[in-house]
């Protein structure tokens, strides 16, 4: 009898098994973001190493053990200057990202100006969360924050390329 019973235990395993009744349910992992350079790069940016004289405010606000994994690069098209790029990518990044925002408040110059914190959703694309503005005090080009799933991008965008860097951004975020 106890053999009986060992079998129909067996059998009933490799029948759950090979039906896949037993099997954990697949949690949806989140799709992730395009990488920014392999997308500058396929659409026509020359990259080059970020200048010594530009400083990134995520370097400010990332604990020490984060600052090895910030990346930098200057974009280029057509030898004119679109912006300096910096990122990381983090299960903090949302987290980051908050710290930044409240940071940055604190260093606007009354001359701050085209103030954008947004959330951007769109089909096809994925959730961004924006956060730009203007500030000559703080420096002549605009900056760009953005928030695509685990990676917070910082831009300095060289003026009149704020499209162009947006454009970069859509392609990052779409779902391919």
């Amino acid at each position: 009898m106890r053999n009986f019973h060992t079998t129909r235990f067996l059998l009933l395993g490799v029948l759950c098994v090979s039906l896949g009744a037993c099997a954990t349910p697949k949690t949806q992992q989140p799709a992730a973001e395009r990488d920014l350079l392999i997308i500058a790069e396929s659409t026509g940016f020359e990259l080059v190493p970020e200048s010594a004289l530009e400083r990134s405010f995520l370097e400010f606000i990332l604990p020490p053990e984060e600052k090895d994994i910030l990346r930098s690069v200057v974009l280029l098209r057509e030898g004119d200057r679109v912006t300096s790029a910096y990122f990381v990518r983090s299960f903090s990044s949302p987290q980051h990202f908050l710290t930044l925002k409240e940071r940055t408040f604190d260093l606007f110059s009354s001359q701050m100006s085209g103030l954008i914190d947004e959330r951007v959703t769109r089909e096809g694309y994925l959730p961004m969360d924006i956060f730009s503005f203007t500030d000559p005090v703080l420096g002549e080009d605009r900056f760009l924050f953005a928030l695509i799933g685990e990676t917070l991008y910082e831009f300095h965008v060289a003026p009149e390329k704020e499209n162009v860097v947006q454009g970069l951004l859509l392609e990052v975020a779409r779902v391919s």
